[in-house]
């Protein structure tokens, strides 16, 4: 295996515009660059005929190096010309796994740098490695630390915040200048190549620089409370954590304006030195969440360099494609999904599939556990790249080497989760729905989730029906917005899946291709946000379940996650009374009672994740349930966490099931809810490919719908 692997500049692209391709293969190799139509699922993509090939010839690919794990760096003024320093900040390691907590660098590489031993000592070193001094810093404890420097002589003193314990210091000769521009490194030094390394893993705050030698009484001023570090005589520079926190901006309160910036996204809005248990919201008391927590493997961006750049005929059709990469004289190749938009909103189609490219991202290189011990693809060679590569950074399933839950994933990297041919779940499961729909000879165009997010109803206007994938997770509130808008305007919406709407994310306008998630208020998590880190960074607002939040799914979609089983499936009954209803089209051609008996996941349409209509969560009383799995289930189905009120579970449990439900909406518009997850797997089952064609077919005509159409 050459390793070759690469990731796009974007997800979603207009025929007609270009995408950015960054590619890396662990020996320097040739290769070819063509674009590949992945909307049928049986498609060989490694010998499928291309359907564009752009005027590249051969490229070039080589290693490249990725730059995880977070940091920053705060410049000093350049006219900076002082005989001594005092460097203080406020310290707490979270994991014991040594790193640089703050490193002063000059021209010439580093001068001198803060080791944290991982065992409780902290070490003072002259450059890279000569340990001259230490001192005791304890893990999971809040510790002032002051590093003085003059003429021949360093000073290291720490103390723990929330103690009486005295000082403890330890003095040495040391010979550093101050000629030429300095910068303060937080959580990382610079290795020879001014490369990022020694990552430190845990939270700073409240750094300083100042032109003197300060007193013990002076240093001992930031117990007295946060903010206080941007004072004190011969202040140079000090830095205020607690806002711009969307940014990576770290804005400088002192008198020369030295803002710095923070580098691989870092966690931050987080309680800090000064936190006070029950204070939830940062807005109330910014100052008391002022701090920023840094992990080894946080990655924004893994900033390969272009390797080349594709501009897309405006002719191409609207799709699902692949830009594949194949390298000469070897089997071995990589195809990189892209989702094409029509070439403009005039040229769109009435019909519209809607990636649920957050999902994708947030499972994003996901570990196979969480999928069971079997699953198709696990063999693929993508699959092995993403266990031998913990550079490429993880989801927001994984969790950070101190335990702490992983809350800001990006696109700008190689998504290995995502290649054709691996895992069951996600891209993979949607494939078989937009290879469904090939067959049947619909014609549609496809968005994104990001599309959405960035571009509000406008990317959904010229659309009269939008099918989602089988699990659109997580939303952000502006894309509920935006679909709420069009549903009010007629829109039809076909929701293939379950558990959707679920949880919240957040992004920002200047993070293109970040979002946010924070686990808090209940559901099924694989970590739960801490006390304090339930606001997003990246809007300020609370992260968790919609339904915690007041947007619970049963208001826009009719139904909302209900339970979960992955190891059998279950088909839906024919609810009586449903054939006479005005939603009655749905069964026409079905004459079975129950539908779904077979299928890909489980054996059965309804399962893996399942959703419910309930008028107390907001299902609409004027929706049809037309079907359901009620009573169908085994014991292995099991109600969903946020619902388990009490310590013993229900047994023979009703509000486990999936229902397949109807819902008018504003203007002759609907929606179509068929709960589970399991959905797209069964479409091989005629029942099941006969009800989803007579929705399609009905949601396109554009004569209205509702129970008095």
């Amino acid at each position: 295996m050459i390793e070759l692997l690469g990731y796009l500049d974007r997800w979603s692209v207009r025929a007609g515009e270009s995408l950015g391709l960054h590619l890396s293969c662990r020996d320097a190799r040739r290769a070819v660059v063509d674009l590949v139509d992945l909307g049928g699922h049986t498609i060989d993509v490694a010998h499928a005929p291309a359907v564009f090939t752009p005027d590249l010839g051969h490229v070039t690919v080589g290693p490249q190096h990725t730059p995880i794990g977070s940091h920053a760096i705060l410049p000093l003024p350049g006219e900076l010309r002082a005989e001594s320093l005092t460097i203080s900040l406020i310290v707490r390691p979270t994991v014991l796994h040594p790193g640089v907590v703050a490193a002063l660098v000059g021209p010439q590489g580093t001068l001198v740098r803060l080791w944290w031993s991982g065992t409780g000592q902290l070490h003072l070193q002259h450059g890279d490695a000569t340990t001259l001094a230490e001192v005791p810093l304890p893990a999971s404890t809040w510790s002032v630390v002051a590093l003085s420097l003059s003429p021949g002589e360093a000073l290291l003193q720490c103390f723990p915040l929330r103690s009486a314990a005295a000082t403890v210091e330890t003095s040495t000769s040391l010979s550093w200048r101050t000629d030429g521009p300095l910068n303060v490194w937080l959580a990382a030094a610079p290795d020879a190549d001014g490369r990022a390394h020694a990552h430190f893993n845990g939270s700073l705050e409240a750094p300083a620089v100042h032109a003197a030698i300060l007193e013990e009484s002076e240093i001992q001023v930031l117990r007295a409370g946060p903010g206080r570090h941007a004072s004190g005589r011969a202040l140079v520079a000090a830095w205020d954590f607690s806002t711009e926190v969307a940014t990576d901006r770290l804005v400088d309160r002192g008198p020369h304006a030295c803002h710095g910036r923070t580098r691989q996204g870092p966690t931050r809005l987080v309680p800090g030195a000064y936190w006070r248990p029950g204070l939830l919201d940062p807005a109330r008391e910014p100052q008391r969440f002022a701090a920023i927590h840094f992990h080894s493997d946080d990655l924004l961006d893994a900033a390969w360099p272009q390797t080349a750049r594709l501009d897309l005929p405006a002719t191409l059709p609207s799709g699902v494609y692949g830009v594949r990469v194949r390298v000469d004289g070897s089997p071995d190749h990589d195809v990189v999904p892209c989702w094409v938009r029509a070439h403009s909103p005039a040229a769109a189609r009435p019909l519209a599939y809607l990636a649920p490219t957050y999902t994708y991202l947030a499972y994003g290189n996901a570990p196979d556990a969480m999928l069971g011990p079997a699953y198709w693809g696990a063999d693929h060679p993508a699959e092995h790249l993403r266990r031998v590569r913990p550079d490429l950074g993880g989801s927001l399933y994984s969790r950070h080497p101190d335990k702490s839950g992983v809350s800001l994933v990006s696109r700008h990297r190689p998504i290995l989760t995502i290649r054709p041919g691996v895992r069951p779940w996600g891209f993979e499961a949607d494939r078989l729905l937009t290879g469904w729909m090939r067959q049947r000879a619909y014609s549609y165009d496809v968005l994104t989730d990001e599309d959405i997010d960035v571009d509000g109803v406008a990317a959904l206007a010229p659309h009269r029906v939008i099918v989602t994938g089988n699990h659109p997770e997580y939303w952000s509130g502006p894309m509920l917005d935006a679909l709420e808008s069009w549903l009010h305007g007629g829109g039809r919406l076909v929701y293939t899946g379950g558990n959707g709407f679920y949880w919240r994310i957040s992004s920002h306008r200047d993070l293109p291709g970040v979002i946010e998630c924070r686990r808090a208020e209940g559901g099924t998590r694989p970590w739960i946000a801490e006390p304090g880190e339930s606001h997003h960074q990246l809007d300020g607002d609370p992260g968790g379940l919609w339904r915690r939040l007041g947007r619970p799914p049963q208001r826009l979609v009719g139904v909302g996650f209900a339970g979960q089983g992955f190891e059998r499936s279950a088909p839906y009954r024919v609810v009586p009374g449903a054939r006479e209803s005005w939603a009655g089209f749905v069964l026409n051609g079905v004459d079975e009672e129950f539908l779904g008996a077979s299928g890909k996941f489980g054996g059965g349409a309804a399962g893996q994740e399942i959703d419910r209509y309930d008028r107390r969560l907001g299902s609409s009383p004027d929706a049809v349930v037309v079907a359901t799995s009620q009573g169908l289930h085994d014991g292995a189905t099991l109600r969903t966490l946020e619902e388990l009120l009490s310590h013993e579970p229900p047994t023979a449990d009703p509000k486990v099931r999936s229902d397949l439900t109807l819902t008018p909406t504003e203007g002759g518009g609907a929606v179509f809810s068929v709960g589970s997850m399991a959905f797209v797997g069964a479409l091989d089952d005629p029942g099941i490919s006969r009800v989803l064609r007579n929705v399609l077919d009905r949601f396109v005509d554009p004569a209205p719908l509702g129970p008095s159409a």
